[in-house]
C-alpha cells in the first residue's frame, strides 16, 4: 500500500507561496497514522483542511512557553509561525486532529515576514490600520500537500489561549 504524497516532488509541484513560507527547502517526513497534528485558526476564516499544521511537540513547546511567560499562546504562535493578520485575523481557536493513515509531509522552519500584506482585504476583516511589525518565524511547520478531511479526524477544538479540549465525535 502506498503512502499519501509518497511521490510528491516539493521543488517541482509546491505553489510559490508555500515554498516562500519556509526559511529554506523543507525536509520530507513521513507522519505515521494516528499522529496528532495541530492548527491555529480563526473560525469563519480558515479551513481545517488547509495544508499547514504543527506537530504535537511544537504545540507542547508553545504551550509551556506561554504558561511560563504569560504571553498568550495565539500571539506566540503568530510570531513564531509567521502568520499574517490577513491570513488569520485572530488565531483564536486551536484545532487538534489525528491522522487516519500515514502521510508524507514537508517540515521546516517558517520564513520571517511582515504582519500585514499591503492587500486592502484586511480592512474588510475589521483589522484597521496597525503598525506593521516583523513576525520572526523560524519555528517548525508542517505542510501536508493535498490533505483533505478524509485524511484526519478532528479530535477537539477550543479557544487557543485557554485551551481545554472540546471533544468532537467521530
Amino acid at each position: 500500500m502506498s503512502i499519501k504524497n509518497e511521490a510528491y516532488d516539493f521543488a517541482r509541484s509546491a505553489p510559490a507561496d508555500v515554498k516562500a513560507s519556509f526559511k529554506g527547502p523543507p525536509r520530507r517526513v513521513c507522519l505515521p497514522g494516528a499522529s496528532k497534528i495541530f492548527r491555529f485558526i480563526t473560525l469563519g476564516e480558515n479551513a481545517t483542511d488547509s495544508g499547514f499544521w504543527i506537530t504535537e511537540r511544537v504545540y507542547s513547546y508553545f504551550r509551556q512557553w506561554s504558561v511560563g511567560s504569560g504571553i498568550p499562546l495565539s500571539e506566540l504562535a503568530r510570531a513564531r509561525l509567521a502568520v499574517k493578520l490577513n491570513w488569520s485575523s485572530r488565531m483564536d481557536t486551536l484545532c487538534a486532529a489525528t491522522l487516519r493513515h500515514s502521510i508524507y509531509a514537508f517540515a521546516g522552519p517558517t520564513h520571517y515576514q511582515s504582519r500585514l500584506d499591503s492587500d486592502p482585504r484586511f480592512l474588510a476583516k475589521g483589522i484597521g490600520p496597525q503598525p506593521n511589525v516583523l513576525l520572526m518565524g523560524n519555528f517548525e511547520q508542517l505542510w501536508l500537500p493535498e490533505i483533505s478531511l478524509g485524511d484526519f479526524w478532528i479530535d477537539s477544538y477550543g479557544p487557543a489561549d485557554n485551551w481545554k479540549s472540546q471533544a468532537v465525535g467521530r
